[in-house]
């Protein structure tokens, strides 16, 4: 590390840091993060003189790297295996709601998928629960890829608004509800 880079480790690491730091609320991730920003200027040495501008740089840097990062993790539950046979036993779900009470509101949305219309409930199933990538999906569907990514977003929409006129006020989605555990049923 030459004496250029040696400065900026000691200007900013501390301040990268506690930036990241507040945005994975992981400290071995947010040192990873931030060594790895270094590596990065260390190997692609930036060409700015003003510290205005290197800072707004280093600011960049870090968010570009915090947007790999985030693309990088999965859902740590995923939504139930087959949305369309949903159903179990009254008696599992029960102990199933006991256990986890966010499982209804996974009910609840696999239920508003079912209630998208055709075209952006294949398209939401394809992309987000079956985790197709949009290229493969277009070549299923016979549309083009930006097609597709019109119809994930419009189906992505019309489910948040399903979700908010359900949820908007003294929604129960998540809590315990009588015997079938979901306050929506798919029409």
């Amino acid at each position: 590390m030459n004496t250029t880079n040696a400065a900026l480790w000691q200007d900013y690491q501390q301040r990268l840091y506690l930036y990241v730091y507040r945005r994975v609320s992981n400290k071995a991730d947010a040192e990873d993060i931030v060594q790895n920003i270094f590596i990065k200027i260390q190997q692609h040495p930036p060409q700015i003189s003003q510290v205005q501008k290197l800072e707004g740089w280093l600011l960049q840097v870090t968010k570009n790297a915090l947007v790999d990062y985030w693309r990088k993790q999965k859902p740590t539950e995923p939504l139930a295996e087959d949305w369309a046979d949903h159903l179990i036993d009254e008696e599992e779900d029960k102990s199933a709601n006991e256990e986890n009470p966010w499982l209804n509101l996974s009910c609840c949305l696999l239920a508003m998928i079912g209630d998208l219309p055709e075209k952006y409930r294949h398209a939401v199933d394809l992309a987000d629960l079956q985790q197709i990538k949009h290229k493969e999906i277009a070549q299923m569907m016979g549309i083009s890829e930006s097609g597709v990514k019109s119809r994930v977003k419009r189906g992505r929409e019309k489910l948040r608004d399903l979700l908010v006129s359900c949820c908007a006020e003294d929604c129960q989605c998540h809590e315990k509800t009588p015997e079938a555990g979901c306050c929506h049923r798919a029409s």
